[in-house]
């Protein structure tokens, strides 16, 4: 199986994993809290860094996917042309979204790195890491999928699924 391939599967299960375990965690601090009289903050933190981690990894696994928000029924009535222009536009806008992501995280990541979590003890800035991994991510996945669609637009027409 080819690195990327890999890589890909693996980005899939870690996202899931960890909003699943965001789940779980949720779901035992009601029990702990309502049933048994428990406070268990430890488990707020830690769910609520595995859900943001699960959401910007998932917003990569999105870009990998090509599931970018878009108005179908309009966007079937464009012209081959001015639809692969529409396709190319739109992985600009998701690539300078990247960009913004890895900049302004990275920015946050090193004005956190003194703070820690109260009730864990783990640095903040592992909360903001995922931002520009994420966008990363993002790049990495998007710059092969939008080469092929100009080369593929140039040649024989867009593709519409990547």
């Amino acid at each position: 199986m080819p690195t990327r391939h890999v890589s890909d599967a693996l980005l899939d299960g870690v996202a899931a994993t960890l909003l699943a375990v965001t789940l779980i965690l949720s779901f035992l601090q009601v029990v702990a809290r309502y049933i048994f009289l428990i406070s268990t903050p430890w488990s707020e933190e830690l769910a609520r860094l595995f859900f943001v981690w699960g959401v910007f990894l998932g917003a990569a696994v999105g870009v990998k996917r090509n599931l970018h928000t878009r108005v179908d029924f309009l966007f079937r009535r464009l012209s081959a042309r001015a639809s692969a222009l529409v396709l190319v536009g739109m992985d600009l806008l998701v690539a300078v979204m990247a960009v913004v992501m890895i900049l302004y995280g990275s920015q946050l990541i090193y004005s956190t790195r003194t703070d820690f979590s109260t009730s864990i003890g783990y640095p903040r800035n592992l909360f903001y890491l995922p931002v520009p991994v994420s966008g990363l991510l993002m790049l990495w996945y998007l710059i092969p999928g939008m080469t092929r669609r100009l080369l593929g637009a140039a040649r024989t027409g867009p593709t519409r699924n990547g």
